[in-house]
């Protein structure tokens, strides 16, 4: 028998490490002799026997581990990367038949995650086409503005003339390439139709210095641009092209701008819009057709080629090898050569060059930071979205864990290491991430084109201009969307992995689990919910905010009554109209619309309240020293909104003078009228504790040698141009003829008793004013509630309404459904406690006391929590996008409200369901 023992016991040894046996194989086997005499003394021999059967058997057990850790050790360190990515497959193939197993869990994980991450990429797509994408054209990032200001006054910058720019661009030093550009409104005819157009009036070279070849034809030559050629030629951008029908013989065809005929020279390259990224010109004609197109513009009588016509534009590409700072020092040289040669004009001249806006065209550089700001904060909610889905999911996988107990026990007591575990169950949870991040990219592909076919028609309705507004996915989109899966999963599996990973195997083999593991599962998860509902709080309350501002934009009082008005825009200039035809033809009109029965008074003016434009000038008093032809220098200058208006404006807006009189017809069709009306604003500025009828003041045009003198013959009261403005600003008003604006809205005061009867009334006032002149176009015919509600600042603000309200929304959705699984893991868990409630007398309404008690509490605590947050990122997101205060407290109160619902009702009906549940099945679990 010892023999035989000895021959167990080198067997059993045999099963360790070679360099285990040399270290401890002797040592082992005389321990092991020495215990057996022992036993055998003391028990007697079979016993002795017995027990070390029984010991041989742990030797040999504990020597397979041992042979198994150094086996997996020496793999590891032959491991290539081969081998890793073989494991790598293994991990997905067995998530993926992990959760094909589940399909109820893997759908609804899904679903939850598409929300969060589908709402992020939505917010990428627009980051990418607002923030990130370049212009078409090879020199796009070379690109700068060249902006014209007084060196004495920095902050004051003006146009530029094109004797200055022929200037700037005869100096082979500054820059590779230098264009200009002006803008204006065209009449392109479409069969029997007059379509506005918005139209860029270039230099050539002007697609050169933006590095875009034409997709067809050739762009213009110097003598076309040369000021007062009349050459009528044009370039379609490519979307109008398009619209006309894509010919790709266009290129020598003509067509009617203006009741002209123009010959279309070149096509412009798909996408490309000029000097701004969003939106551009329909039409590019040169300058020498300024005059053809632009007269419609307050141009003060000075011809476009005078050095003091003040009105091109401009950009310019920087050569290769040469800076914006050596090209800054060589235009303050030739400012000084300029100033000199022509000390009126260029006088305390100063040029800077900035980097173009990506949003606005302007004589000024334009930051980007406002809509950069609302992009964070889009940025910043969206990521607040995904989170919360990231709770969620990270909530149901915890509840899920018990039913994986038995199997990840198992995997740890046949070695597996919790390296291992994790990693398969981080695969898991990317390959959950990556479903919902392609059903959320699907979702935010759908959203995005909503989007922009609302704020395209939005714009369109008061700019007639090629809107570049592609945020569809690219690499860029598709790259930043992986990465949000690649975060929402480490959000959302990381943790559940690592706890499922170190639960005790004894008793997730024996299902069991004690009570502080049970308690642990119940704080973790009640944590994630009060998470959800803070965070869910928040984006409320913002999203309340939004709605609040457009709820109160929408009935925005601009000073006047908006009932009973209508409003007609008409441009005679789209029709070939000069400045006289005009006047003869609103004279006309206005004559014929004021007989009509219904209508109280007519009148016209060339800017209307809450519209897309707003001309301001500067005005002060008579004797005040004001530079010649620096309209914004002088002292107590007041910057005032510069209208142009009929006789019986005021009246035609329901209002009453507060002093003087309105102008006469008279002064109305007189060109050299020189009477003025301002309102209480200006009044007080310029002429303080003095009546100001009888005084006089003066203004600076853009291109007047010298001061204008206005007589003020009467007092407005306030009116309210800009939609959010706190107070009314400053307004300045002169007689119609003064300026000639082709482009005027006709303002109609009708005694009709509701909108319905309102609107009954647009058909015979379009009959009267063809009947006027059947070639007159009108353009839009509304009443002053339609015209306010299709404002595009409120239309833009009822779209980030219900962009914010929408994530308020989701947000609610997912924490409901996480304090309802929460809480139907909770009550699931407790069914014995419940049981034995049961059965010794308590009363189902107990029970859902005890568990909404339960659940209201996690609530307030989130809610808490919530409120602190919301205060802070209502004041970042006030000072932002929004004005007034950061606390409003029956926002804060409502989503408060709606939040404790919502989780009363999820705490609920789990609770209702345990109570209807027999007390016999809870006996029997």
């Amino acid at each position: 028998m010892t023999a035989f023992l000895d021959w167990c016991v080198a067997r059993a040894l045999a099963l360790y490490p070679e360099g285990f046996r040399a270290r401890f194989g002797a040592a082992m086997a005389l321990a092991f002799h020495e215990r057996i005499a022992r036993r055998r003394e003391t028990h007697g021999t079979l016993r002795a026997w017995v027990l070390a059967f029984g010991a041989l058997r742990d030797i040999a057990v504990h020597g397979l581990r041992e042979r198994r850790l150094v086996r997996r050790r020496e793999a590891r360190g032959r491991s290539t990367s081969g081998d890793t990515m073989h494991s790598l497959l293994q991990d997905v193939r067995f998530g993926s038949r992990v959760l094909a197993k589940a399909p109820g869990f893997t759908i609804v994980a899904t679903l939850v995650l598409a929300l969060g991450i589908g709402s992020t990429s939505a917010v990428f797509g627009l980051v990418n086409m607002l923030l990130v994408q370049s212009r078409p054209g090879q020199a796009a990032g070379e690109v700068v503005g060249v902006y014209s200001r007084d060196r004495e006054r920095p902050d004051n910058y003006r146009a530029v003339s094109y004797p200055e720019f022929a200037d700037l661009r005869d100096r082979p030093d500054l820059f590779g390439a230098l264009s200009g550009q002006a803008f204006g409104v065209a009449g392109l005819r479409e069969g029997d139709d007059i379509r506005r157009v918005f139209t860029s009036i270039v230099t050539t070279g002007f697609f050169d210095t933006f590095g875009s070849p034409l997709a067809l034809g050739r762009d213009f030559t110097l003598e076309e641009e040369r000021p007062g050629a009349d050459i009528p030629v044009a370039i379609l951008s490519h979307d109008l092209w398009t619209r006309l029908g894509g010919a790709p013989d266009v290129v020598g065809s003509s067509i009617t701008v203006n009741n002209r005929a123009f010959t279309v020279v070149g096509v412009a390259s798909a996408g490309f819009t000029g000097s701004s990224l969003m939106f551009g010109p329909g039409l590019w004609v040169p300058t020498g057709m300024y005059d053809a197109i632009a007269f419609q513009l307050p141009n003060r009588g000075a011809p476009f080629g005078d050095r003091s016509s003040r009105i091109l534009i401009l950009a310019g590409r920087i050569p290769a090898g040469r800076s914006p700072a050596a090209i800054t020092a060589r235009l303050d040289a030739v400012a000084a050569d300029l100033e000199r040669a022509h000390p009126v004009e260029h006088e305390h001249q100063q040029y800077q060059v900035a980097p173009l806006s990506r949003f606005s065209i302007g004589t000024r550089p334009q930051a980007d930071s406002p809509v950069t700001g609302v992009m964070f904060v889009l940025l910043a909610l969206s990521g607040v979205v995904m989170l919360i889905s990231a709770l969620n999911v990270a909530n149901m996988l915890l509840a899920r864990a018990d039913t994986r107990r038995k199997e990840l026990a198992i995997r740890l007591a046949v070695g597996g290491s919790r390296f291992r575990i994790v990693r398969q169950l981080v695969t898991e949870g990317l390959l959950l991430a990556l479903l919902g991040g392609a059903a959320g990219l699907l979702l935010a592909t759908w959203v995005n084109s909503l989007l922009m076919a609302t704020i395209a028609s939005s714009v369109a309705a008061v700019m007639p201009a090629v809107l570049n507004l592609h945020a569809g996915p690219d690499a860029f989109v598709l790259g930043m969307t992986f990465l949000a899966c690649v975060v929402c999963t480490l959000a959302f599996s990381l943790g559940p992995a690592w706890r499922m990973a170190r639960r005790d195997t004894l008793s997730a083999l024996g299902q069991q689990t004690d009570e502080s593991s049970r308690t642990g599962r119940r704080w973790t998860s009640s944590t994630l919910v009060a998470g959800q509902v803070a965070l869910s709080l928040m984006l409320l309350t913002v999203a309340g905010l939004f709605v609040r501002m457009s709820v109160a934009s929408a009935s925005a009082d601009p000073g006047f009554t908006l009932d009973r008005g209508i409003l007609i825009n008409i441009d005679p200039s789209l029709a070939g109209y000069d400045p006289s035809r005009s006047r003869a033809a609103f004279g006309a009109a206005l004559d014929r619309v004021r007989q009509i029965p219904g209508v109280e008074a007519a009148s016209l003016s060339s800017l209307v309240p809450f519209g897309p434009v707003n001309v301001e000038l500067g005005v002060q008093r008579v004797g005040t020293p004001l530079r010649s032809g620096d309209p914004g220098a002088g002292e107590g200058l007041v910057s005032a909104v510069w209208t142009s208006i009929g006789s019986s404006y005021f009246d035609a807006l329901g209002l009453s003078m507060v002093a003087g009189r309105e102008f006469l017809p008279a002064e109305e069709r007189a060109t050299k009228a020189a009477v003025a009306i301002i309102d209480e604003a200006t009044a007080t500025r310029l002429f303080p504790g003095r009546d100001a009828v009888g005084q006089f003041v003066q203004y600076s045009g853009t291109n007047a040698a010298a001061p204008v003198v206005l007589e003020v013959v009467g007092i407005a009261p306030p009116i309210r141009h800009v939609l959010f403005d706190a107070e009314p600003e400053p307004h300045v008003y002169t007689p119609y003829a003064m300026d000639s604006p082709t482009s005027v809205y006709l303002h109609v005061r009708t005694s009709a008793p509701s909108p319905d009867a309102e609107v009954a009334m647009l058909p015979s006032l379009r009959r009267e004013l063809q009947a006027a002149d059947p070639d007159l176009p009108i353009l839009s015919m509304q009443t002053m509630p339609m015209f306010r509600d299709q404002s595009i600042v409120l239309s833009l603000l009822r779209l980030g309404a219900r962009t914010f309200a929408g994530f308020g929304l989701m947000a609610l959705f997912m924490a409901t459904i996480g304090v309802y699984g929460v809480k139907a893991y909770l009550v699931s868990s407790r069914t014995r406690e419940i049981s034995i409630r049961v059965t010794l007398g308590a009363q189902p309404g107990d029970v859902l006391r005890m568990v909404l008690r339960q659940g209201l509490g996690v609530a307030v605590a989130g809610v808490a929590a919530g409120v602190v947050l919301s205060l802070a990122v209502s004041a970042a997101v006030q000072g932002v996008v929004l004005s007034g205060g950061a606390f409003d407290l029956p926002i804060f109160g409502a989503a408060a409200g709606l939040l404790l619902t919502a989780v009363l009702v999820a705490s609920w009906v789990p609770a209702r369901r345990a109570t209807r549940v027999p007390a016999t099945r809870f006996m029997r679990s």
